[in-house]
């Protein structure tokens, strides 16, 4: 796992994978809404593939540290 290729990948990056590509970006610096990882993450239902992560849903203040962390930017940190 390298913390810049994830970032490289995911970051400004529109979804690749089958059920999401055209559907949006992976994330969007400052805009959780428009960010499919917050849409996975933070919904039972998402608008394209499965709910993540495939192991079960995360907490709470797992998921709000996540949105907060792209709400401020996704900053590389």
């Amino acid at each position: 796992f390298n913390k810049d290729s994830f970032y490289t990948a995911l970051v400004n990056k529109p979804a690749q994978g089958a059920q999401c590509m055209g559907k949006g970006m992976y994330i969007v610096p400052g805009n959780p809404a428009q960010s499919l990882l917050i849409q996975k993450i933070s919904m039972e239902m998402p608008p394209c593939g499965a709910q993540m992560p495939p192991t079960g849903p995360l907490q709470p203040d797992e998921i709000k540290l996540v949105t907060d962390w792209v709400m401020a930017g996704a900053l590389n940190n």
